[in-house]
């Protein structure tokens, strides 16, 4: 688990967390943020009585200052397959593919008094691609991906200049408008491998995902995720 700096969170947010996080520590649960949160600190029935449960959602939460919590269950709750299956208050089956393997590398947040945990930038990069494409019509996933490898590059140019120095050989800057955003791309895939080292069911998917799309960008990332590049920061 690595460091990051504090970031700001609207007040309704930090409300959720400050209510939440002591429920969940004191049950023992393992839990990152995703989604919209996570997108946000990367890029610079509870017996509270804050939560309500969701009559027709068995995951979601409704918190006490309008805010939804989505609860993903992963992990030991799953099945071999990947799957969770749940039964209230109706049957429920989800697919989860990821979670396990981006816990190993979460990121840390101090926000104020209280730590808050993100999956690392190769984790909502992947999370956001297996989105997209269980529903293309979210064009948001695509927004996010554009968003993430452009804020990449320059958060982690230090690191992209240092142990993946030959990325920039490889990409014609000079009138390449796309450049940073390819080098990112190749960069995250090498991360996207390391992270799926030990699925490689999941990696293919992934490979097929973006062969799906002619597009430089998301080329540059399968190039990355086939790389037999061996840097030692991953």
């Amino acid at each position: 688990m690595s460091d990051a700096s504090p970031v700001p969170l609207d007040q309704a947010t930090l409300e959720l967390l400050a209510d939440m996080e002591p429920v969940l520590r004191r049950m023992g649960v393992r839990w990152f943020l995703i989604g919209a949160i996570a997108r946000d600190l990367l890029l610079p029935e509870t017996a509270t009585g804050n939560f309500e449960r969701d009559r027709l959602n068995s995951i979601r939460l409704h918190h006490r200052g309008g805010m939804l919590a989505d609860l993903i269950p992963f992990g030991d709750l799953a099945t071999e397959q990947g799957e969770v299956h749940l039964t209230r208050p109706s049957v429920l089956t989800l697919d989860i593919p990821g979670l396990l393997e981006v816990e190993a590398r979460i990121v840390s947040h101090q926000i104020a008094d209280r730590t808050c945990y993100t999956c690392p930038p190769e984790g909502l990069l992947l999370l956001k691609l297996l989105s997209n494409d269980d529903r293309p019509e979210r064009t948001q996933d695509l927004t996010d991906i554009r968003l993430l490898l452009e804020a990449v590059f320059n958060i982690a140019a230090y690191e992209i200049a240092t142990e993946h120095f030959d990325l920039f050989d490889q990409y014609e800057g000079t009138s390449n408008q796309s450049y940073g955003q390819e080098i990112a791309g190749h960069f995250l895939g090498r991360k996207l491998k390391s992270l799926l080292q030990s699925n490689d069911k999941l990696r293919t998917r992934i490979l097929t995902i973006l062969r799906k799309k002619d597009d430089a960008i998301w080329s540059a990332m399968a190039r990355g995720l086939n790389d037999a590049f061996r840097s030692p920061g991953i």
